[in-house]
């Protein structure tokens, strides 16, 4: 038996919310468009946070173990937004 994870079953895009036909915009399907995580100590001994991606958000976007993000801050306003990118 191979130690090589096996991909997950990902949705094709088409099938979700807000696919090739549908107007550009937050995701209404609530199951699949909205999740929450906790920040968490990265290392006890470290500054750095982390957190869990919520999975039904992981296969909306069609990320996977091992994937490289960028991390963008925005200001609109008086508030912050993060941009998360998957790099190619």
């Amino acid at each position: 038996m191979s130690d090589v994870p096996k991909k997950p079953n990902l949705p094709k895009r088409a099938n979700l919310p807000n696919g090739p036909n549908e107007p550009d915009g937050p995701i209404q399907d609530k199951k699949n468009g909205k999740g929450k995580s906790t920040v968490t100590k990265a290392h006890p001994k470290s500054p750095s946070k982390r957190t869990t991606i919520p999975r039904h958000i992981i296969e909306i976007l069609g990320w996977d173990t091992g994937d490289v993000l960028s991390w963008e801050i925005e200001k609109r306003g008086d508030k912050y937004f993060v941009v998360i990118r998957r790099l190619e």
